[in-house]
């Protein structure tokens, strides 16, 4: 049997692992921006970021590249159906990592999500 990859950024089923990346939905360059420096992260939380099922995703490897060090006001996945847990993981993995988002940006995240999630 086959090994199949469902990537939600773009609803697209892939059949060769060589056509997708493993991507950091709150990428690390983001992260660090965003208070992972002033934090001085121990290795330890530098790796369980890093490798933190809830902010890992196989995707196309194309659209990952497209993507970069975006953060969620800057890019969201060409599938919409996907749009509302983008948005609701992001901000997840950002209050669980302690990450410093200013009050402007605070607010549009969580208008983009709710908008996304039907409830703005």
């Amino acid at each position: 049997m086959r090994r199949r990859w469902l990537d939600p950024y773009t609803d697209i089923i892939f059949t060769d692992s060589s056509d997708l990346d493993i991507d950091h939905l709150v990428p690390l360059h983001w992260a660090w921006m965003h208070g992972a420096w002033a934090w001085a992260w121990s290795d330890t939380v530098r790796s369980d970021f890093a490798n933190d099922s809830r902010n890992l995703f196989a995707v196309d490897d194309g659209t990952n590249r497209e993507k970069g060090a975006k953060g969620l006001l800057e890019w969201l996945p060409p599938s919409g159906d996907f749009a509302c847990q983008y948005a609701s993981r992001f901000w997840l993995v950002v209050l669980i990592y302690g990450l410093v988002v200013e009050e402007p940006e605070a607010k549009a995240m969580q208008q983009q999500r709710a908008i996304l999630c039907g409830s703005g």
